[in-house]
């Protein structure tokens, strides 16, 4: 991320040398975080899926919502 923030400000400084070219906006905005997994061969075995992971990780950075309110 630091290599391209930095790429992203030196192509910024490059193009404010054309008098012509204003309002420039590098267009830098970080993303946000990725984890990676692989299922070891137990897991599956186990009946673990990507999807199931995906979402106990998701649930133990965010919590889960137990219930949800509608209008009516």
């Amino acid at each position: 991320m630091d290599v391209l923030k930095s790429e992203c400000a030196e192509l910024a400084q490059a193009l404010s040398q054309y008098p012509n070219v204003i309002d420039i906006d590098d267009g830098f905005q970080p993303g946000k975080h990725q984890i990676d997994f692989q299922i070891k061969p137990k897991g599956i075995k186990a009946g673990l899926s990507p999807y199931d992971i995906a979402k106990k990780i998701r649930y133990a950075y965010y919590g889960a919502q137990t219930t949800k309110k509608y209008a009516y």
